[in-house]
């Protein structure tokens, strides 16, 4: 049965209000993380898609080759992405994530699930027990929706700081 709209917005306007508050909550940890919001999607992005080329990169971005250029070239400064040249395609960078930016990965990770953790302690067994039944419905729903393929051509291009 399809929820009715105004129950999504409902629940739309509860998730934004808990995102807002949480970001708010531990900003300054995050902010002690030595990459921009945009470098930590680019950090995410490769780490999922290991060699992924720049254009395909920059597509999935929705942004320029040349800002994905300068993004990548920022972390591989930092040494958290490595370029290497397609064995395929001389023309064409592959980018993977180094040890080093998989740390830094793993540490936003933990700054969220530590943010996590303060939240459901706070709440009571019952409210616990409704989340987990919650939490698990929406990941076997995002779990499903991963199988599909991803289209990514009506996302507007957006220029990158």
């Amino acid at each position: 049965m399809k929820p009715t709209n105004a129950v999504v917005e409902q629940i739309l306007d509860r998730f934004e209000s808990l995102m807002r508050h949480a970001a708010g909550s531990h900003a300054p940890e995050f902010l002690d993380v030595d990459v921009t919001m945009p470098q930590a999607k680019v950090l995410y992005l490769v780490s999922l898609r290991p060699g992924i080329s720049m254009s395909t990169l920059a597509g999935e971005l929705g942004i320029g080759p040349s800002a994905a250029s300068g993004l990548v070239d920022r972390l591989v400064a930092t040494a958290y992405l490595e370029r290497r040249e397609d064995p395929d395609d001389r023309r064409q960078q592959l980018v993977s994530v180094t040890d080093a930016g998989t740390a830094v990965l793993g540490h936003l990770r933990e700054l969220n699930t530590h943010a996590m953790r303060r939240l459901i302690d706070g709440l009571d067994a019952a409210e616990r027990e409704a989340l987990l039944v919650s939490i698990s419905a929406l990941d076997r729903e995002v779990q499903r929706l991963d199988q599909r393929p991803v289209a990514h051509a009506d996302r507007p291009e957006r220029t990158a700081p």
